[in-house]
């Protein structure tokens, strides 16, 4: 995908609070009237160290599921349940084994969704600052 310009495109920008902190969210249609709802991959979900301009809190290994080739982690962080994969062959699953991870996600990476209709109503565009 393209990197949203959210000025050059016209875009209206709101700040969200998240379990990463409070992220900048370039709305794609109109305003937020509702709750939302924060949406991510699994596979943006960095385990280990993050990646310049990415937002990390620390986790809680829930449990893991072997699926073969990689490791499925289900995580907690100040409640929010958060999913990543690992492959099997990993040097992160020492890490894992302690209960704690530091985990991260780039704020482009964070769909929103209005929280009464489901429907995608932005994505992340940086971090708020100061």
């Amino acid at each position: 995908y393209l990197p949203l310009d959210p000025a050059a495109d016209g875009l209206a920008l709101i700040v969200i609070d998240t379990v990463f902190g409070e992220v900048q969210v370039a709305l794609e249609g109109g305003s937020v009237a509702n709750d939302v709802i924060v949406g991510l991959r699994p596979e943006h979900v960095r385990v280990g160290e993050p990646r310049p301009g990415s937002l990390a809190v620390d986790a809680t290994v829930e449990f893991t599921e072997d699926v073969g080739g990689s490791e499925i982690l289900y995580l907690s962080s100040s409640g929010t349940p958060l999913v990543t994969v690992l492959g099997a062959s990993s040097d992160l699953l020492a890490q894992v084994a302690t209960g704690r991870l530091r985990v991260s996600v780039l704020p482009e990476d964070l769909i929103v969704f209005d929280a009464n209709t489901k429907v995608r109503i932005g994505r992340g565009v940086g971090v708020r600052r100061g």
